[in-house]
């Protein structure tokens, strides 16, 4: 999708969104300090972030809003960045529950030139993509 995006294939693009949801990772005590881990936020939101300043550039807006409860496994964040020409962008991402580590990533595309939707996990499955 982004390379696409680069070419400019899929037209205009007028909004996009992200999600990375999955456990807390199970790497030991440290990760739950959000001092020396930086918690959910940068473990899966920071990428997000780049993606969208490599894609589309600087925002002209964010808005950002999350829920932390680290001894339950819980870090997330809801981020929204509006862009002049393209609508909002918006992402996702954190530690959802301590069950069981997944890494999904979801995201869904829409541009003049029509939808785009992927998937993929570490459950074993490929990327699926969606046209």
């Amino acid at each position: 999708m982004a390379e696409r995006v680069r070419r400019g294939e899929l037209a205009a693009v007028r909004s996009a969104t992200v999600r990375r949801p999955c456990a807390a990772p199970p790497w030991g005590p440290w990760a739950f300090d959000a001092a020396k881990s930086g918690g959910g936020l940068f473990d899966l939101l920071i990428h997000y972030a780049g993606m969208c300043l490599d894609r589309f550039g600087a925002p002209r807006a964010r808005w950002a809003t999350g829920d932390e409860d680290m001894p339950h496994g819980i870090d997330t964040i809801l981020a929204q960045l509006a862009y002049p020409n393209i609508g909002f962008v918006s992402g996702s991402a954190g530690w959802r529950h301590l069950d069981r580590y997944l890494f999904p990533m979801k995201y869904r595309l829409v541009a003049a030139a029509g939808e785009r939707r992927g998937s993929a996990d570490t459950a074993g499955g490929p990327l699926v993509l969606r046209h």
